[in-house]
């Protein structure tokens, strides 16, 4: 996770305006806070995210939005690889 956040931040400084972010297969939002945190929640207009799981999908929204009750969530329930 720490590879992923220094990462994210390499990229992030290099962004000028707010931007969309396409989270596939977010599971339970484990890494949500890691990505949200290193990008900046002011640089993300959309987070979306996208699995299979329809559990899942509600609980990381509800994770990602107890800490960031400001952040605009859109969830996919869909699977990327057979676009059902």
């Amino acid at each position: 996770m720490k590879i992923l956040e220094k990462s994210i931040k390499v990229v992030a400084s290099k962004i000028s305006t707010p931007i969309n972010v396409l989270h596939l297969g977010v599971g339970n939002g484990d890494e949500i806070p890691y990505i949200i945190d290193a990008i900046g929640l002011s640089n993300i207009k959309i987070y979306a995210i996208v699995d299979i799981n329809k559990s899942m999908l509600k609980l990381a929204k509800s994770f990602a939005l107890k800490k960031y009750p400001k952040l605009y969530i859109k969830s996919y329930f869909r699977d990327i690889e057979t676009q059902e």
